[in-house]
Protein backbone atom coordinates (compact mmCIF):
# COMPACT_ATOMS: atom_id res chain seq x y z
CA UNK A 1 0.00 0.00 0.00
CA UNK A 2 1.05 3.63 -0.56
CA UNK A 3 2.63 5.01 2.77
CA UNK A 4 0.90 7.95 4.01
CA UNK A 5 2.01 10.94 6.84
CA UNK A 6 0.55 8.69 9.45
CA UNK A 7 2.48 6.19 8.87
CA UNK A 8 5.73 7.79 10.03
CA UNK A 9 7.27 9.01 13.15
CA UNK A 10 10.47 10.67 13.73
CA UNK A 11 12.49 10.08 16.79
CA UNK A 12 16.50 10.15 18.16
CA UNK A 13 18.78 7.53 17.21
CA UNK A 14 22.17 6.14 17.67
CA UNK A 15 24.93 7.45 15.84
CA UNK A 16 25.95 3.82 14.93
CA UNK A 17 22.50 3.35 13.24
CA UNK A 18 22.50 6.52 11.38
CA UNK A 19 25.63 5.83 10.49
CA UNK A 20 24.57 2.38 8.59
CA UNK A 21 21.82 4.07 7.13
CA UNK A 22 24.10 6.50 5.28
CA UNK A 23 26.92 4.29 4.27
CA UNK A 24 23.67 2.39 1.81
CA UNK A 25 22.10 5.62 1.09
CA UNK A 26 24.62 8.78 1.28
CA UNK A 27 27.50 9.34 -1.03
CA UNK A 28 29.52 10.63 2.29
CA UNK A 29 28.91 7.22 3.79
CA UNK A 30 29.25 8.67 7.25
CA UNK A 31 27.97 10.77 9.96
CA UNK A 32 30.84 12.69 10.22
CA UNK A 33 30.86 15.41 12.97
CA UNK A 34 27.44 14.75 13.54
CA UNK A 35 26.10 15.57 17.25
CA UNK A 36 22.52 14.41 17.05
CA UNK A 37 21.20 12.27 14.44
CA UNK A 38 17.28 11.98 13.84
CA UNK A 39 15.41 9.02 11.74
CA UNK A 40 11.80 9.06 10.41
CA UNK A 41 10.43 5.54 10.74
CA UNK A 42 7.70 4.07 8.87
CA UNK A 43 5.50 1.25 10.21
CA UNK A 44 9.04 0.48 12.19
CA UNK A 45 11.45 0.62 9.24
CA UNK A 46 14.06 3.04 8.94
CA UNK A 47 13.41 5.52 6.03
CA UNK A 48 15.15 8.12 6.36
CA UNK A 49 18.00 9.78 8.90
CA UNK A 50 19.56 13.76 9.25
CA UNK A 51 21.97 14.65 11.21
CA UNK A 52 23.49 17.79 12.95
CA UNK A 53 27.28 18.72 13.41
CA UNK A 54 29.37 21.66 12.49
CA UNK A 55 30.30 22.20 9.14
CA UNK A 56 32.09 24.92 7.43
CA UNK A 57 34.16 25.82 9.92
CA UNK A 58 33.41 28.63 12.70
CA UNK A 59 31.51 30.79 10.47
CA UNK A 60 28.72 28.41 9.38
CA UNK A 61 27.69 28.65 13.02
CA UNK A 62 27.91 32.73 13.37
CA UNK A 63 25.32 33.34 10.90
CA UNK A 64 23.20 35.31 14.07
CA UNK A 65 26.62 36.53 15.78
CA UNK A 66 29.19 35.38 17.50
CA UNK A 67 27.44 35.23 20.75
CA UNK A 68 24.53 33.03 19.03
CA UNK A 69 26.64 30.24 17.93
CA UNK A 70 26.18 28.06 21.09
CA UNK A 71 22.73 28.21 20.05
CA UNK A 72 23.37 27.30 16.00
CA UNK A 73 23.91 23.92 14.33
CA UNK A 74 24.38 22.72 11.03
CA UNK A 75 22.55 19.92 8.84
CA UNK A 76 25.60 18.09 7.86
CA UNK A 77 23.99 14.64 6.69
CA UNK A 78 20.39 13.49 5.23
CA UNK A 79 19.09 10.45 3.10
CA UNK A 80 15.97 8.86 2.70
CA UNK A 81 15.63 5.94 1.14
CA UNK A 82 14.79 4.55 -1.87
CA UNK A 83 11.55 3.03 -1.42
CA UNK A 84 10.92 6.10 0.96
CA UNK A 85 7.87 8.30 -0.37
CA UNK A 86 8.62 11.94 -1.79
CA UNK A 87 7.69 13.72 0.99
CA UNK A 88 10.13 11.88 3.66
CA UNK A 89 13.14 14.66 2.97
CA UNK A 90 10.77 17.58 4.26
CA UNK A 91 8.61 15.64 6.42
CA UNK A 92 11.84 14.70 8.50
CA UNK A 93 13.60 17.89 8.42
CA UNK A 94 10.53 20.01 9.86
CA UNK A 95 10.48 17.40 12.63
CA UNK A 96 13.65 17.06 13.39
CA UNK A 97 14.74 20.28 13.66
CA UNK A 98 11.67 20.85 16.03
CA UNK A 99 13.21 17.88 18.32
CA UNK A 100 16.99 19.05 18.06
CA UNK A 101 15.50 22.63 19.57
CA UNK A 102 13.89 20.45 22.51
CA UNK A 103 16.41 18.07 22.98
CA UNK A 104 19.49 20.56 22.47
CA UNK A 105 18.84 24.01 22.98
CA UNK A 106 18.98 25.05 19.61
CA UNK A 107 17.46 27.81 17.92
CA UNK A 108 19.52 28.30 14.27
CA UNK A 109 19.43 25.79 12.10
CA UNK A 110 21.89 26.18 8.63
CA UNK A 111 21.56 23.94 5.83
CA UNK A 112 23.29 23.89 2.23
CA UNK A 113 22.42 22.68 -1.30
CA UNK A 114 24.87 22.04 -3.43
CA UNK A 115 25.01 24.69 -6.53
CA UNK A 116 27.41 22.68 -8.27
CA UNK A 117 25.49 19.13 -8.40
CA UNK A 118 22.43 21.99 -9.60
CA UNK A 119 20.39 21.97 -6.20
CA UNK A 120 18.75 24.45 -5.00
CA UNK A 121 16.98 23.68 -1.46
CA UNK A 122 13.40 22.98 -2.09
CA UNK A 123 12.82 21.28 0.58
CA UNK A 124 14.34 23.85 2.62
CA UNK A 125 12.06 26.06 -0.06
CA UNK A 126 8.97 24.00 1.09
CA UNK A 127 9.87 24.39 4.96
CA UNK A 128 9.61 28.25 4.51
CA UNK A 129 13.81 27.93 5.60
CA UNK A 130 15.35 32.02 5.14
CA UNK A 131 17.59 31.95 1.97
CA UNK A 132 21.03 33.39 2.99
CA UNK A 133 22.49 33.29 -0.39
CA UNK A 134 25.66 32.05 -1.83
CA UNK A 135 28.65 33.11 -2.22
CA UNK A 136 29.82 33.16 -6.54
CA UNK A 137 33.14 32.85 -5.18
CA UNK A 138 35.04 29.36 -6.63
CA UNK A 139 36.33 27.21 -4.94
CA UNK A 140 38.77 24.05 -5.04
CA UNK A 141 37.62 20.98 -4.04
CA UNK A 142 38.54 17.29 -4.27
CA UNK A 143 37.44 15.02 -7.16
CA UNK A 144 37.06 11.25 -6.97
CA UNK A 145 37.17 8.79 -9.71
CA UNK A 146 33.75 8.02 -9.72
CA UNK A 147 32.44 11.62 -9.51
CA UNK A 148 32.29 12.50 -6.12
CA UNK A 149 33.29 16.01 -4.54
CA UNK A 150 35.04 16.79 -1.12
CA UNK A 151 36.59 19.80 0.26
CA UNK A 152 39.17 17.51 1.83
CA UNK A 153 40.81 14.08 0.10
CA UNK A 154 40.20 10.96 1.16
CA UNK A 155 41.29 7.65 -0.22
CA UNK A 156 43.33 4.81 0.74
CA UNK A 157 45.18 5.50 3.89
CA UNK A 158 48.48 4.68 2.14
CA UNK A 159 47.43 6.44 -1.35
CA UNK A 160 49.39 9.32 -1.61
CA UNK A 161 48.22 12.51 -3.37
CA UNK A 162 50.67 11.90 -6.63
CA UNK A 163 49.63 8.27 -6.32
CA UNK A 164 45.73 9.34 -6.10
CA UNK A 165 45.76 11.89 -8.85
CA UNK A 166 46.97 8.99 -11.43
CA UNK A 167 44.48 7.06 -10.45
CA UNK A 168 41.97 9.27 -11.32
CA UNK A 169 41.34 12.17 -8.55
CA UNK A 170 41.42 15.37 -9.46
CA UNK A 171 41.18 19.62 -7.92
CA UNK A 172 38.78 21.31 -9.33
CA UNK A 173 36.61 24.01 -9.11
CA UNK A 174 32.92 25.08 -8.06
CA UNK A 175 30.51 27.69 -6.90
CA UNK A 176 29.85 27.38 -3.34
CA UNK A 177 26.79 26.35 -1.95
CA UNK A 178 23.74 27.83 -1.42
CA UNK A 179 22.62 28.36 2.32
CA UNK A 180 19.58 28.64 4.25
CA UNK A 181 19.05 28.62 7.81
CA UNK A 182 15.72 28.49 10.24
CA UNK A 183 15.17 29.89 13.26
CA UNK A 184 13.16 28.13 16.41
CA UNK A 185 11.55 29.18 19.31
CA UNK A 186 9.40 31.82 21.34
CA UNK A 187 8.09 34.35 19.30
CA UNK A 188 10.37 36.70 21.22
CA UNK A 189 13.32 34.15 20.51
CA UNK A 190 12.76 34.34 16.47
CA UNK A 191 12.49 38.01 16.32
CA UNK A 192 15.82 38.55 18.55
CA UNK A 193 17.39 36.07 16.58
CA UNK A 194 16.37 37.12 13.07
CA UNK A 195 17.62 41.03 14.08
CA UNK A 196 21.15 39.32 14.56
CA UNK A 197 21.33 37.92 11.05
CA UNK A 198 24.73 38.81 9.79
CA UNK A 199 23.29 37.68 5.77
CA UNK A 200 20.07 39.65 4.92
CA UNK A 201 17.35 36.90 3.63
CA UNK A 202 17.22 36.67 -0.10
CA UNK A 203 14.18 35.62 -2.55
CA UNK A 204 14.77 31.99 -3.27
CA UNK A 205 16.45 30.75 -6.18
CA UNK A 206 14.69 28.89 -9.05
CA UNK A 207 15.68 26.46 -11.52
CA UNK A 208 17.13 27.74 -14.45
CA UNK A 209 15.04 27.28 -17.44
CA UNK A 210 16.24 27.54 -20.72
CA UNK A 211 13.95 28.59 -24.46
CA UNK A 212 14.92 25.57 -26.58
CA UNK A 213 13.30 25.31 -29.99
CA UNK A 214 11.35 22.28 -30.63
CA UNK A 215 11.65 20.59 -34.11
CA UNK A 216 8.13 18.48 -33.73
CA UNK A 217 6.31 21.80 -33.27
CA UNK A 218 7.17 23.89 -35.66
CA UNK A 219 9.69 25.92 -34.21
CA UNK A 220 7.47 26.23 -30.71
CA UNK A 221 9.71 27.24 -27.49
CA UNK A 222 9.76 24.74 -24.84
CA UNK A 223 11.07 25.96 -21.77
CA UNK A 224 13.62 22.88 -20.03
CA UNK A 225 14.23 23.52 -16.52
CA UNK A 226 18.01 22.91 -15.19
CA UNK A 227 19.34 20.87 -12.27
CA UNK A 228 17.79 18.72 -9.67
Amino acid sequence: RELTRTDASVRAIERVDADAFLRRYEWMGSVGSARACYGVFFDGRLGGVACFGSSGGKRSLEVCGEDSAALTICLTRGASARWAPRWTASFLISRATALAAKDHGWRVFVAYADAAAGEIGNVYQASNWLYLGRDDRARRVFASPDGNRSSRFRSTAAETWEAARVNGWSIVAELSKHKYALILGTHKEVKSLRAKLRLEPQPYPKREVRETKNPTSGGAVAATAGGA
